[in-house]
């Protein structure tokens, strides 16, 4: 059981840094002069942009609790499911939209998984 907390791990802590750099992103880039030098420079040194990279190591981190006792051929699969939250959150958290070709693929992913880990 506790390989899948470091799953859950991985996945929150992905898209955790995933939605706190594109929104940061945003914020930055309203600011921009046009140099993408500057730009960078400004993320890099944004602390909310750097707490994405420590989430990005903490998900690393536990991907690698989590793989010492599930094969990859099994935790690997839940790792798609990045491909859902992450979009799911730029949606409820940044005003994103997602349209229906999208929606479907969403929940193409999720079946997949689902189908991956019931029939393992």
């Amino acid at each position: 059981m506790p390989h899948y907390l470091f799953i859950a791990g991985t996945l929150l802590f992905t898209l955790y840094g995933q939605l706190i750099i594109k929104a940061r992103a945003g914020v930055l880039a309203s600011n921009e002069s046009g140099h993408a030098g500057s730009y960078l420079l400004r993320m890099l040194l944004d602390p909310l942009v750097i707490s994405g990279f420590a989430a990005a190591g903490l998900a690393a981190l536990c991907w690698m609790l989590a793989v010492r006792s599930l094969p990859v051929a099994h935790a690997y699969p839940f790792m798609a499911l990045s491909f859902v939250l992450v979009p799911g959150g730029a949606v409820l958290f940044l005003g994103e939209t997602i349209n229906a070709m999208q929606a479907v693929g969403l929940v193409l992913i999720v079946a997949g998984v689902a189908i991956n880990t019931v029939f393992r």
